[in-house]
Formats: structure tokens, C-alpha cells, sequence
């Protein structure tokens, strides 16, 4: 399978109050030209890493229910990796 291209890419930060809680921002971007995926937040883990939270919502039973996500760890690195070099960030600082 091969990479998702992203592009069209957006961040919005979070403001100091969210930050301290390790919320950095929200991001936006396009997938391959055909699917636009907007409320992925960039968040500091509490062991310092940054990591990209997907969508989800609260189903009626209480149980998250994803949106969108990356199906395999090799499709998640490869989304980070493209969001974090659109956006000039540094996972590892």
C-alpha cells in the first residue's frame, strides 16, 4: 500500500491554557486530493514526544467512536512525518 500524500495543510494553536495541559493545536489537510480531514490535534505526550490525536465522538452508549485514523503504526508514522514536515516541526526537540 502506499503512502497517503498530504497537503493543503493548516494548524491553529492552542492557546497558553490548553498548551499547559499539552494540547499544541489543531490541524488540517488534504488527503490524496480527495478527502479533506480537519480536527487533528497535535498534543505533547506527558513523556514529551509529539504525537497527532485523531477524530472521534462520544456515541450514545458513552463508547468513543473513531472518525478517521491511520489503520497501521506504518500509516501513522507516515502521516507524522508528512504533518510535521509541513508544518516545520521537530518531534524530536
Amino acid at each position: 500500500m502506499n503512502p497517503p500524500t498530504l497537503h493543503d495543510f493548516r494548524f491553529t494553536a492552542a492557546g497558553r491554557a490548553e498548551q499547559k495541559t499539552g494540547l499544541l493545536g489543531w490541524i488540517a489537510f488534504s488527503v490524496n486530493g480527495h478527502f479533506r480531514i480537519d480536527g487533528v490535534t497535535l498534543r505533547r505526550t506527558a513523556d514529551g514526544r509529539l504525537a497527532l490525536a485523531f477524530p472521534a465522538r462520544i456515541a450514545s452508549d458513552g463508547r468513543k467512536r473513531s472518525v478517521v485514523w491511520p489503520p497501521t503504526e506504518e500509516a501513522r508514522t507516515a502521516v507524522e512525518q508528512q504533518v510535521f514536515s509541513a508544518l516545520h516541526i521537530d518531534p524530536d526537540a
